[in-house]
């Protein structure tokens, strides 16, 4: 479009030249044609329009096609920018619904487990007072998501098995203390409301102090793994 444009300014402007060249002829041999002074008219007339439509029309249509392109980039990325939000978003709550275990979260469909703190605790002292060796006490919370009647201890212990990896030839599996902590010595067996959530310990017999504890999540006494998180004693 633009080398039209230049075509037409060129022939305007050729044109012009010569009419004029015949005017100063003309007025040399003192002959006045009305004929020539209206060509003339309108020869200017065309350069004029002929610098107008390119001058003016042109770049405006061309700025009015940039602007609908980037009008329409940004809204393209605007949408793209949402449904990424979206997506995030709706995949964030699907992870907080999924099955498993992980980060110190078990989730199932009955019941949702957080471990909020963990410690080995020595022969002796608050929490293993009964025991000859030292235990590997564990604190979480249990919320109930049904109607079923569910306690802390039993929900802990119908998910987590707790392991160490010490023996070249069989599974370690770690026998459980007593409630490291008496704060829970009445709501340990109390059963949780539906929506509610309750807190709880569990303790471990460590067979050696170095060897890390792996806790094991399943899904009941009798489904399939979960997950598992290992935990540092040292």
């Amino acid at each position: 479009m633009a080398y039209f444009f230049a075509l037409v300014v060129l022939v305007a402007l050729v044109t012009t030249i010569y009419y004029i060249v015949k005017l100063i002829q003309d007025r040399k041999n003192e002959t006045k044609d009305e004929g020539i002074k209206k060509k003339l008219y309108i020869s200017a007339g065309v350069t004029v329009v002929a610098f107008l439509i390119t001058g003016i029309t042109a770049p405006k249509d061309e700025n009015k096609n940039a602007s609908n392109q980037s009008s329409a980039q940004s809204s393209q990325s605007s949408s793209n920018q949402q449904s990424s939000k979206t997506e995030s978003s709706s995949s964030s709550s699907q992870d907080t619904n999924k099955v498993g275990f992980s980060n110190g979260v078990a989730v199932l469909d009955d019941v949702t487990m957080e471990i909020t703190d963990h410690k080995v605790i020595q022969p002796g002292e608050a929490g293993n007072e009964y025991s000859d060796k030292p235990v590997f006490a564990v604190w979480y919370k249990v919320t109930n998501k049904t109607d079923k009647e569910i306690n802390p201890m039993t929900a802990w212990m119908s998910v987590f098995n707790a392991y160490q990896d010490n023996d070249p030839n069989k599974e370690n599996k770690l026998g459980v203390s007593s409630l490291p902590d008496s704060r829970f010595s009445d709501s340990q067996m109390a059963n949780i409301k539906k929506g509610g959530t309750v807190e709880n310990a569990m303790a471990y017999k460590l067979t050696d102090t170095t060897t890390p504890v792996q806790l094991v999540a399943k899904q009941g006494f009798f489904g399939g793994k979960l997950g598992e998180q290992t935990f540092e004693i040292k």
